[in-house]
């Protein structure tokens, strides 16, 4: 059975730190290396500090995760700059019996 990957990019509303097409194309080479299947794609455009309603394409993410997934972004960063919603994020991802990876190794 093939692990599916789920990719969440981020890019501030502010400053486009990375390019969208850049963060994807980044993980779309760490899934394709590993051998996972991009199981979708999912963006937002929101500060790194917004909270969950804020971002409907990683909320959509975490909602599609199936036990054995990858939750896959190019940094934490991408994911949030916030302690209190990371440790939320992941604890939704484990809930599901998934993971989080970062293909900068973060």
């Amino acid at each position: 059975m093939t692990t599916r990957a789920l990719i969440v990019v981020r890019r501030s509303t502010n400053i486009q730190d990375v390019s969208l097409e850049a963060q994807i194309a980044d993980c779309e080479k760490v899934a394709k290396d590993n051998g996972w299947k991009v199981a979708g794609i999912y963006s937002d455009t929101a500060s790194g500090s917004a909270d969950l309603d804020k971002r409907p394409g990683l909320m959509e993410a975490l909602g599609n995760l199936k036990k054995g997934d990858i939750l896959l972004a190019r940094s934490a960063s991408r994911i949030s700059r916030k302690i209190g919603i990371h440790l939320a994020i992941e604890d939704q991802v484990a809930a599901k019996k998934a993971s989080i990876y970062y293909c900068d190794g973060g």
